[in-house]
């Protein structure tokens, strides 16, 4: 049996792609779309009562 302790690997920390550094300010612009719309006020329909009105 091997022991995995003697193990090593070589990590290379290479620059990032701009395929890979464009995704952060797409996930911060959908959130900022996401809480924009999570505080938006919406009117409550009581709907038997009340009908929405068709515009």
């Amino acid at each position: 049996m091997h022991s995995l302790s003697n193990r090593s690997k070589v990590v290379v920390n290479k620059e990032m792609t701009l395929k890979e550094r464009m995704y952060l300010p797409a996930i911060f612009g959908g959130m900022m779309i996401t809480i924009k719309h999570f505080f938006k006020r919406k009117p409550t329909i009581q709907y038997p009562e009340q009908k929405k009105r068709v515009q």
